[in-house]
């Protein structure tokens, strides 16, 4: 759903599609399972973002980064 949390974290339709409502939700589910190609292109864009943003990895050296500049 269209949160703001949501467009923060989801690059409307690479990362994910966000909604605005439940038949805005429905008609994007139907998009995607009716299209492999872009789901999978989107599936993949999501995981790359995780992993590079939100990975324990990337938090470990956030974390060693803050703590180096106290």
């Amino acid at each position: 759903m269209r949160t703001e949390s949501a467009e923060i974290t989801v690059q409307d339709g690479r990362t994910g599609l966000l909604a605005g409502d439940l038949n805005e939700f429905r008609d994007h589910l139907a998009s995607l399972t009716g299209d492999r190609r872009r789901s999978e292109s989107m599936g993949r864009e999501a995981r790359d973002y995780v992993a590079g943003s939100h990975s324990i990895d990337v938090r470990a050296q956030q974390l060693e980064e803050i703590l180096r500049a106290a």
